[in-house]
């Protein structure tokens, strides 16, 4: 797929089954843990507040407030690569307000 910039990497995922953690191949983690969710890459971690939701898949409400946006727009960068990261692992993944 090509957009103004120029073709789109394809990207691809691997899921670590001990941790509850997503490699991206454009080099970022997600990290699942019982209270949030890490973001990792190569500026820096990020830690988003979350909440685990009852049921028998692996499901959570994420707090996207609790990202600093002092960065210049890093929330707006982070949140679609943690959406895209869930999906890959089959996860259910709700962005609250």
């Amino acid at each position: 797929m090509e957009n103004r910039l120029g073709p789109r990497p394809l990207e691809t995922f691997k899921k670590h089954w001990f941790f509850d953690r997503v490699s991206s191949s454009l080099g970022y983690t997600v990290t699942l843990r019982r209270d949030c969710v890490r973001f990792r890459d190569a500026t820096g971690e990020v830690t988003i507040d979350a909440e685990w939701t009852p049921g028998r898949r692996i499901s959570l409400l994420a707090y996207p407030s609790s990202i600093s946006d002092d960065r210049g727009g890093r929330r707006s960068e982070i949140l679609p690569k943690v959406e895209r990261a869930f999906a890959a692992a089959g996860w259910q993944l709700k962005v609250l307000d």
